[in-house]
């Protein structure tokens, strides 16, 4: 049906007044679903190596990984020259000797026994784990009598009860459960396996509890080097603790790595008495959380990971700017040990930073929603990168 024009100028001025404004939001109504429509796909397009997200979220299709910071290339496959190498070899002390004798003779077909060995041809040694069984050892008190008294022995500290598992079997079951994070039913159904026992998932847990007591000095030591460190790592991650969310706090350097577990992810955890945090004045490498950047007299380096990856997901939704500024800091990365002056490397930082503010849009609102408009993520990693500008460079 063909529309009706209205005759006259006037009415005809207001038509096209009219027009111009449906036009007009229209254009904005469809700007604001295409970024709408690219945040939604940038969430579906989400991977390890353009967020957060571990690499087990990438599923089952998932492309050839590559690190955020990139690997020296040009290395041959395997072993490098002047690696020695380590392989099987034989062994001098020997436990078992198999003797493979010849069944009979090919002539008169007699059957051949160890006294008609004349000599011992080529051997072959097999590495191999023997059957494993449970070694029971009792341990009984002696009485003496001296001088007219009688006196006992003791039981070793080990030995608590008038039947347990021993250390070994025990360390094995904590090996299995904290070191290859095995579930407690597959240790018990394991070892219940190799030994024979009845080892349960009770046993287990008791278990693990006494180690907690055993290793609480060598954690006591481990954290207290941690906290005189001069850099650490801190991260945390959410886990599932009797069906509950739980908060693991990570603080690490490349001798040693504190976890901790708190029902909170922010500064009440930071601040808690397990935290090394509070008492850490090194220089602290994280991602950009806003919980990090409390008043603690330390210095802050956000982690360039985290940052490459958060730009190239920008990339990838075709920002230039993030292309340039990923380029550049992979470049003083690559060139850390000539780079230029720090006056120079602050200045193409800054001019980076201004290409990317004139071309990064402030912000945008998503259709029917309330509330002041939502940054774009350009622009909110545009809001951190100059405000920790000396951390980040």
């Amino acid at each position: 049906m063909r529309a009706k024009i209205p005759s006259g100028v006037q009415a005809l001025r207001e038509l096209v007044l009219t027009q111009a404004r449906q036009i007009q939001e229209l254009r904005e109504r469809l700007e604001l679903l295409e970024r709408e429509n690219a945040e939604l796909r940038s969430r579906l397009g989400q991977t390890s190596r353009n967020s957060h997200r571990p690499p087990s979220s990438d599923g089952y299709r998932k492309k050839t990984t590559r690190p955020a910071l990139p690997k020296p290339q040009g290395k041959p496959r395997g072993g490098q020259p002047g690696h020695s190498g380590k392989t099987l070899e034989r062994s001098l002390a020997v436990d078992e000797v198999v003797e493979e004798l010849p069944k009979q003779c090919r002539v008169c077909q007699r059957e051949f026994t160890r006294k008609d060995v004349r000599s011992w041809g080529a051997s072959r040694q097999v590495f191999d784990l023997p059957a494993v069984r449970l070694r029971v050892t009792e341990h009984r008190l002696a009485e003496v009598c001296c001088c007219g008294q009688i006196h006992l022995g003791e039981f070793a500290a080990h030995v608590p009860a008038s039947v347990q598992y021993g250390p070994n079997l025990r360390a094995l079951a904590t090996k299995l459960s904290i070191e290859q994070r095995l579930p407690s039913a597959q240790v018990a159904g394991l070892l219940n396996e190799l030994s024979g026992t009845s080892f349960s998932e009770r046993s287990l847990e008791l278990t693990l509890q006494k180690a907690v007591q055993l290793s609480k000095p060598l954690r006591q030591s481990i954290a207290a080097e941690l906290r005189q460190s001069d850099i650490l790592h801190f991260d945390e991650t959410g886990v599932r603790v009797a069906g509950q969310l739980q908060w693991l706090h990570v603080a690490s350097n490349a001798q040693g790595t504190q976890l901790m577990l708190h029902s909170k992810r922010g500064q009440e955890a930071l601040k808690s008495k397990a935290s090394l945090w509070k008492d850490f004045r090194g220089v602290a490498v994280h991602d950009c959380w806003s919980a990090y950047f409390d008043e603690g007299r330390r210095r802050h380096a956000p982690c360039g990971a985290h940052l490459l990856r958060e730009l190239a997901a920008l990339q990838e939704q075709g920002s230039t700017w993030a292309a340039g500024i990923h380029e550049f800091l992979l470049g003083l990365h690559d060139n850390s040990r000539r780079a230029p002056t720090a006056a120079s490397i602050l200045r193409e930082y800054r001019r980076l930073l201004e290409q990317a503010e004139a071309a990064e849009p402030q912000s945008w609102k998503p259709p029917s929603k309330r509330g002041r408009p939502k940054a774009t993520k350009g622009r909110n990693l545009l809001r951190r990168l100059p405000q920790h500008e000396a951390a980040v460079l």
